[in-house]
């Protein structure tokens, strides 16, 4: 399996990036080390006709809480490098970044205003009526004990309008596949843009293929200016018809007459 995530980036391919290696912005320091949490990013390859994409490897370091030790010296925190590819699509503004989600998710969150790019949301309510071969679907809920659930099945779609849960959350994941090029490809996919590949494939290029495949005709429509699970839930129907019917028999009559 793969992780990946779609961002809009418009100048992520100028002259800045053109060099052999940027460092970015500092982040926040690790105590006593010297220096602090770094982002670099090399450019490996230029798009051309075979290969449409501008390629580049970003080596992001975050500090990470756990415990540990180096010889005889321990440490309750330490610096973790992780590598992340980048492939920019000139053409479309497209980057592709893939990697481990919470490195992914880290580097947009402290660098998404020097990379130029902002990241995708996705109103996965919407997007499922499209997809006929559903997986399995996770909710999460604006209230409750419970803050997320899943369903699984051949009828997913019947369950979800049944129990009535649009009412009660959002689609927070979805799991399905989608045909492209003669195959089946299964996938997950999340609101703030997160996509797994879970099949296996022979080359890079394939799988950036399947997912602007996928980005142009399955996800364009049902981009989100913010993030979706953030958005105030609508009061149902039914609430509004109970509140008005206990407005209408306080203001009654005979409930008047009673007190």
């Amino acid at each position: 399996m793969k992780t990946y995530k779609i961002c809009h980036a418009e100048d992520f391919s100028d002259s800045l990036y053109t060099s052999k290696q940027i460092k970015l912005n500092k982040q926040l320091p690790m105590e006593g080390v010297e220096p602090p949490p770094l982002t670099t990013l090399f450019k490996e390859r230029s798009a051309n006709a075979d290969f449409p994409f501008d390629q580049f490897f970003i080596e992001h370091e975050r500090i990470e809480d756990a415990p540990g030790r180096t010889g005889s010296f321990n440490f309750q925190n330490y610096i973790h490098r992780y590598p992340i590819y980048a492939f920019h699509m000139p053409e479309s503004k497209l980057l592709f970044l893939q990697g481990k989600k919470k490195a992914l998710n880290d580097l947009i969150r402290n660098e998404e205003i020097c990379l130029n790019m902002r990241p995708l949301f996705i109103d996965l309510n919407n997007f499922q009526d499209t997809i006929e071969n559903i997986q399995m679907v996770w909710f999460k809920f604006y209230d409750g004990q419970f803050s997320s659930t899943s369903f699984h099945g051949k009828n997913i779609k019947s369950v979800i309008e049944q129990q009535d849960l649009f009412r009660r959350g959002r689609i927070s994941t979805i799991s399905f596949t989608i045909k492209y090029a003669g195959k089946s490809h299964l996938m997950m996919l999340s609101t703030d843009g997160t996509i797994v590949l879970q099949c296996t494939y022979d080359d890079i290029q394939e799988e950036l293929q399947l997912l602007h495949h996928f980005y142009n005709k399955h996800l364009a429509p049902f981009i989100a200016e913010e993030n979706p699970m953030r958005m105030q839930p609508q009061e149902p129907e039914w609430k509004e018809q109970l509140i008005e019917e206990f407005e209408d028999g306080l203001n009654s009559q005979s409930f008047q007459d009673f007190y």
